[in-house]
């Protein structure tokens, strides 16, 4: 059991952009990381702790010199990975009453793909957060669940104002709603809800990495992110702010390559069963940029965060007539699971 820890210690500064480098400063405890015997309360080191700094690019180096520091990035953009209209699909998924074994509409058709529906286990134990836009947690599907919310956003409301949270979470431990079956795990009890996203489906890195934190240590075994790192978005912020194009491109590479390491860094201590506040197994959506039946087909790979080590990166596939297909949104290097319908 992982012992009582105290929470992170956070400071927000001004998002001061011009003439500075913006970044999360990720620290650990230097050499108590694998601490294994009992120590004091009181002594107990809390984890990875994330800090946001507003810091001029001498800073930075100083910052980097410090004992305890692990990692520096620049704190960027995260974009919702959401789901596409059927119409935007180029193999389009047949009707899911005729589906694989011709299950019947009473269930997701996903379900029966996977073998959920005649998996004997169902979750029951197991706690997962879903870092995502929020939950509606008066649904029905979540009707007998412990939901643990905390809004990361500075929104003031962890509730899903946008609906990708909620459907996300109901996928995962959805009770039967109206005598359908939707979810994949109905016994889970406990879920965890990080709302990092807000209604417009954005937030930032340093969110994430404090959500990511929070929740190992309420105890999360699985943490599921439908979240993309947004290149181009920063890279746009960068030359908004006065910097030419080539410029802002350079420091929105350094900056993903940053929260790269960072990420890594990150997702090795909250993974291990050697952690002091527990581990958890971590999904992420590989997203869905590509376009397999555009002209000229182009597919683009797997993106932050479903790209770090000790991450499994999740795809989609269809279904026809003849069984499971592939979309053509889906990126490369992934597991696949029913996606589209």
């Amino acid at each position: 059991m992982a012992p009582s820890l105290s929470p992170i210690e956070r400071e927000i500064l001004s998002n001061a952009m011009s003439g500075s480098a913006l970044g999360s400063v990720f620290a650990d405890i230097p050499g108590q990381t694998l601490q294994m015997d009992p120590l004091p309360p009181d002594t107990m080191p809390t984890g990875p702790t994330i800090s946001t700094l507003s810091l001029t690019s001498d800073q930075v180096l100083q910052k980097a010199a410090e004992p305890g520091t692990d990692c520096i990035a620049f704190n960027i953009p995260l974009t919702l990975i959401a789901p596409l209209a059927v119409t935007a699909l180029d193999n389009p998924p047949a009707a899911s009453t005729v589906i694989l074994s011709g299950m019947p509409p009473t269930s997701a058709w996903a379900l029966d793909a996977i073998g959920a529906s005649a998996c004997p286990h169902d979750g029951a134990g197991v706690v997962v957060a879903v870092l995502d836009t929020g939950i509606n947690k008066a649904h029905p599907a979540f009707d007998g669940i412990d939901i643990l919310s905390r809004d990361f956003t500075g929104t003031g409301s962890p509730d899903d104002d946008k609906g990708h949270g909620t459907h996300r979470a109901a996928i995962i431990a959805g009770r039967n709603v109206d005598h359908h079956r939707i979810g994949v795990a109905p016994g889970i009890t406990r879920l965890l809800n990080g709302k990092v996203l807000d209604r417009n489906g954005n937030g930032t890195s340093a969110q994430l990495y404090d959500a990511m934190v929070w929740a190992v240590r309420e105890g999360a075994n699985i943490i599921s992110i439908s979240i993309g790192f947004d290149f181009v978005a920063f890279a746009e912020a960068c030359q908004a702010k006065g910097l030419p194009q080539s410029a802002a491109i350079s420091r929105a590479l350094e900056g993903y390559r940053a929260n790269l390491r960072m990420f890594d860094k990150l997702v090795a201590m909250l993974s291990t069963e050697y952690s002091l506040i527990g581990s958890a197994l971590i999904f992420a959506a590989a997203g869905n940029e590509s376009r397999a039946a555009a002209s000229p087909a182009f597919r683009i790979g797997v993106s932050l965060p479903a790209a770090a080590e000790k991450v499994v990166a999740v795809g989609a596939v269809g279904s026809d007539q003849t069984g499971m297909a592939l979309v053509g949104f889906r990126g490369g290097g992934c597991i696949m699971r029913p996606g589209p319908q």
